[in-house]
């Protein structure tokens, strides 16, 4: 008997171009053709996936049943605004927006007493952002904020954000958050450890300027990012020099082979009242990228080492992506001295690491370890195991 096909969900409307292998650009807009969207009145869902094909927003009618709306790789046509065409008036139900590479769109003004999340990546030729949403809880922004702040203005009011994921450059002076005075969590733009003086200097600032901005959050996501060359290149964690007040940090680290200690030490020692800490270190490209040379500037910064921090809060500790180098044996030897009050460690292995290896890893951190730790293993076979068994 032939497999029955699935009907979509009723009120789903979803149209993927599938003849999409140009990316976007000029070409894009001279090759695509476009079309007006129709106002479905029944849909509680529409997708859109263009490609090369061009879209027109309706320019009257309203979307009375819609829910979740998104745009992916989508070209804009016509005289009516995104902005006007989901805002209440026209969508008074909506409350999951996504925009995606979307080309054409240069104000994009939203007001709507329904939205709870909205995600904005990659708008290529926004200059201006507006979103007026008092229920919001959920705002992620990528790719939207260029760095001539001079010809760009965002203003958000959402008084009542849970979670804000700002990956854009920030400048308080072009970019207003409104009364935003908290958030449960907070994610920003990556943190430059080494860099050219200017360069690097001027893309940390906004990192720097949005950490300052909140005084609690719950739950801070960082991520301390290293170039693979750094020779010549200045050591920038001293312009990191407040953090909010938080309860629980993931600390993303790219580290390209190089030592990290330093710059987690430096974070850690600005937050030293978290009670959990979770660390994702970034798989390596290449073998040449697994280690640096012994006389790199990355192991000039040492007196982390020696120093003393007290992590006397700290119950749980979550590491994800273990290869076992002598840079993340060093760290963890020291994180344990730290926390002496650690109940829980969860170590989950790079896919590099074989089994063997792994009970290797686990016996000298155990070695570290108080004895009332309890330690954890999970090689990247092991977690395969345990998402088989969760998805039978």
């Amino acid at each position: 008997m032939a497999p029955r096909r699935r009907a979509p969900p009723p009120g789903r409307f979803v149209f993927l171009n599938e003849d999409a292998a140009k990316e976007g650009g000029e070409e894009e807009e001279e090759q695509g053709g476009a079309f007006e969207l129709p106002c479905f009145g029944k849909a509680t869902a529409i997708y859109l996936g263009l490609g090369s094909l061009g879209v027109a927003m309706p320019q009257a009618g309203i979307f009375a049943r819609l829910t979740e709306l998104s745009l992916f790789r989508v070209r804009l046509h016509g005289p009516c605004e995104l902005g006007d065409a989901i805002s209440s008036p026209r969508c008074p139900c909506l409350q999951k927006l996504c925009i995606c590479f979307v080309w054409g769109l240069n104000n994009l003004a939203i007001h709507s007493g329904s939205l709870l999340r909205v995600e904005l990546a990659e708008l290529d030729g926004l200059r201006q952002l507006t979103i007026v949403a008092p229920v919001l809880e959920d705002l992620e922004v990528s790719g939207c904020i260029i760095d001539d702040q001079n010809q760009q203005v965002a203003s958000i009011s959402a008084p009542q954000l849970v979670f804000l994921d700002w990956s854009d450059p920030y400048d308080p002076s072009s970019v207003d958050l409104g009364k935003m005075e908290c958030v449960q969590r907070l994610s920003t733009s990556d943190f430059l450890v080494y860099g050219p003086n200017n360069l690097a200097v001027a893309h940390n600032r906004g990192c720097v300027r949005l950490l300052e901005r909140f005084k609690v959050v719950e739950d801070l996501i960082l991520t301390l990012k290293y170039f693979g060359e750094i020779e010549n290149f200045a050591y920038l964690m001293d312009d990191m020099t407040v953090l909010p007040d938080i309860t629980f940090l993931k600390l993303n680290v790219l580290a390209y082979g190089h030592a990290f200690g330093p710059s987690a030490f430096h974070v850690l020692r600005m937050c030293s009242g978290i009670r959990g800490l979770k660390m994702f270190l970034a798989p390596t490209h290449s073998e040449a990228q697994s280690s640096c040379p012994s006389v790199c500037i990355c192991c000039q910064q040492a007196n982390w080492k020696t120093e003393e921090l007290s992590l006397n809060r700290l119950v749980e500790v979550e590491i994800t992506g273990l290869r076992g180098s002598e840079h993340e044996i060093a760290f963890l030897k020291r994180l344990l001295s730290w926390a002496a009050l650690l109940k829980r460690m969860t170590i989950k292995c790079d896919n590099s690491v074989a089994e063997n290896m792994a009970n290797e890893l686990h016996q000298m951190l155990r070695s570290f370890s108080r004895t009332e730790v309890c330690m954890k293993f999970y090689t990247y076979q092991d977690m395969l195991k345990g998402l088989c068994k969760k998805s039978s």
